[in-house]
């Protein structure tokens, strides 16, 4: 993890609560969508979100800079490639700026966002095989233990805490209740 301070790599992190988002979701319902017909979203809407964190990273401090995603091999491969051309085309949504912790999607994006700077298509593999998807690995799992307020990540999350974006720590879903998340995804 030392890397990431080391060469200053960026690290986007965006977190959802898995607990009570189906629940707060049911009133979708009627459109068809529903934990059974939707079983990848919550990872999908992590790493889409995190991808327009990039891209938007990319527009204020890289402009002329291109990137590339590469990701740890998941059953959400098919549709997360998909969604990720739509990007490239013409961004499916506009993004406001408006923001709540009442239960619903958060988000700080001014704009369409459409990726200009990641090139080319999302590749996958095996973190087996790859000392990148390994660290990217890692440091998701001390971001998330840290979004979980988990004390024991405090010195490995230390390490990387400089590079890590935004900060403080957000999640893009939040659910309604008053306890403090049990479990939250984060890429």
């Amino acid at each position: 993890m030392e890397l990431i301070p080391k060469y200053a790599l960026p690290v986007h992190a965006i977190g959802i609560v898995k607990k009570g988002f189906w629940r707060e979701a049911r009133h979708l319902d009627i459109l068809g969508f529903t934990r059974k017909s939707q079983p990848h979203f919550l990872h999908e809407s992590a790493f889409l979100n995190c991808a327009m964190a990039v891209e938007t990273w990319f527009k204020h401090h890289a402009k002329s800079e291109r990137g590339i995603c590469f990701a740890d091999d998941t059953k959400a491969r098919d549709k997360i490639k998909s969604n990720f051309r739509d990007f490239r085309g013409n961004s499916p949504f506009l993004f406001t700026g408006n923001s709540s912790s009442d239960g619903v999607l958060l988000t700080d994006f001014t704009d369409s966002v459409k990726f200009d700077h990641l090139v080319d298509m999302i590749y996958f593999g095996d973190s087996k095989e790859s000392i990148f998807l390994q660290l990217a690995d890692c440091c998701a799992f001390f971001i998330k233990r840290m979004m979980m307020g988990r004390a024991d990540a405090k010195p490995f999350y230390n390490i990387i805490e400089r590079q890590v974006a935004p900060q403080p720590l957000r999640l893009l879903f939040k659910p309604k209740l008053s306890r403090v998340p049990a479990r939250a995804v984060a890429r």
